[in-house]
């Protein structure tokens, strides 16, 4: 073994213990909007164990619901800059339909060249489903959108981009359709390789929208967008930026993790509070499944 590679496994060790040993520390919020943390990762680790708390009451966190499945719907939405009917796949949790609730809502974006189906092919709905029959995780909806081309591949953010299509016509519609909380606090977005740069950008320039970031595999590496657009500097500024960050890579990816790895550090830099998940994987779909339930812990427990 190399010493290089000694030494990540140490590193990794140590942070595993630190994440398994640590309660965590839920960040406070200002005016809807999440103050630029100023902790670095070591001074308040993220715990990905236990059970997460329940952001609001819900029938099935009160053991009223009695339904054993969720429903899965496919349907479209008006584009805003897109100026078509974009595709789109959502998941409503037991007994949304029997009760007057509202839910938070987790955001999902695919990877390149995959669909809206990317993330059910990974099995998220079985996963998150299953952790809300049992009592581990609140009830949520899953929004899997189609991120059309080429707003998906040939834009970097803010006007025109699909940033713009995501805040000024996705999250809308979801907001007026569906009974979600529609506050920062009750949103999360995730993405995997290009949807987890988008995830980074999107996230990061709209704390306002969405609380909570994960990107898994994000191919920061073939990523070159304007200077406002890059997450590397959208993380070195002063403008807040979200409470609760995770990042992962493999090492069965090494033109990724070079970048990956080059953006954790800045993160630490920065003194940016957040979570690096380092793997054996490779960049494929069954990578990403195997760390989906330290992905969606994470989120579930950024509702705490």
């Amino acid at each position: 073994m190399s010493m290089r590679r000694l030494s990540k496994s140490l590193l990794v060790l140590v942070l595993c213990i630190l994440l398994t040993s640590c309660s965590p520390s839920p960040g406070k919020v200002r005016d809807g909007v999440s103050p630029k943390a100023t902790a670095t990762r070591p001074a308040e680790p993220i715990s990905l164990t236990g059970t997460a708390a329940r952001p609001r009451t819900s029938p099935t966190a009160q053991g009223e619901c009695q339904e054993k499945a969720g429903e899965v719907r496919s349907l479209t939405y008006p584009g805003s800059v897109f100026h078509k009917d974009v595709r789109l796949t959502v998941y409503l949790p037991p007994c949304y339909s029997n009760s007057n609730e509202r839910y938070p809502s987790l955001y999902l974006l695919h990877g390149y060249p995959q669909d809206e189906q990317h993330w059910e092919t990974l099995g998220v709905i079985d996963l998150v489903e299953e952790g809300i029959l049992t009592g581990k995780w609140p009830p949520t909806l899953l929004v899997l959108p189609n991120q059309p081309e080429p707003l998906f591949t040939k834009t970097d953010g803010g006007p025109g981009s699909y940033e713009q299509e995501m805040i000024e016509g996705l999250v809308p519609f979801i907001d007026e359709t569906f009974r979600t909380l529609a506050e920062p606090q009750s949103r999360a977005i995730a993405g995997v390789s290009r949807g987890g740069v988008w995830a980074l950008e999107i996230g990061l320039r709209n704390p306002d929208v969405f609380s909570t970031v994960a990107a898994l595999s994000p191919s920061l590496h073939v990523n070159h967008p304007r200077v406002s657009y890059d997450p590397f500097n959208i993380a070195g500024g002063d403008s807040p930026l979200p409470e609760m960050i995770f990042i992962s890579g493999g090492a069965g990816e090494p033109s990724f993790l070079v970048k990956i790895e080059l953006f954790v550090q800045h993160l630490t830099e920065e003194g940016i509070k957040h979570i690096f998940l380092f793997t054996d994987g490779n960049h494929s779909d069954e990578s990403w499944e195997g760390i989906l339930p330290e992905v969606i812990q994470f989120v579930m427990q950024s509702w705490d």
